[in-house]
């Protein structure tokens, strides 16, 4: 329904951020919209957005501005799931899904990041930020990104 809504030609492509299914430089802009917070791996997901980004094409990113509610206290990485790393050697995803498992959470949101985080993580990837700006939507506040692949 959403094509005919836009009235734009579309294709739905089923998948993981984390391994896309497109060829190498396919898109003049990658949108990711509510969806890097969520996800297990989000500098793999950045990863292959900037694989299948062209040269000097565009990043937009929308993520939901967090207050820092949970124990967390802002990083990318739980701290709860950080012993399990350290002291049992285990890969980042996996200390994550053990986590999700046993520690009952508000919201499905792996991640929390604030303005310079969110920023620093986009930029880690090659991307260059244009802009980050905290954005009104609904009843919340969203970080609204863009950024660009160098040429």
């Amino acid at each position: 329904h959403y094509a005919r809504a836009f009235e734009l030609p579309m294709t739905f492509v089923e998948g993981f951020g984390e391994e896309l299914p497109y060829a190498d430089e396919s898109f003049d802009t990658c949108l990711i919209v509510s969806a890097l917070d969520h996800c297990l791996d989000p500098e793999r997901v950045l990863a292959e957005a900037r694989r299948c980004t062209k040269r000097g094409g565009r990043l937009l990113l929308i993520s939901h501005c967090h207050g820092h509610e949970h124990a967390e206290g802002g990083g990318g990485e739980p701290v709860s799931s950080s012993p399990l790393r350290r002291v049992a050697g285990l890969p980042r995803a996996t200390a994550r899904a053990i986590y999700r498992s046993f520690v009952p959470r508000p919201s499905m949101h792996l991640h929390h990041w604030d303005a310079d985080e969110l920023s620093a993580l986009v930029e880690q990837s090659d991307f260059s930020v244009a802009s980050c700006d905290r954005v009104p939507f609904d009843d919340k506040l969203v970080h609204a990104l863009e950024a660009r692949k160098a040429d």
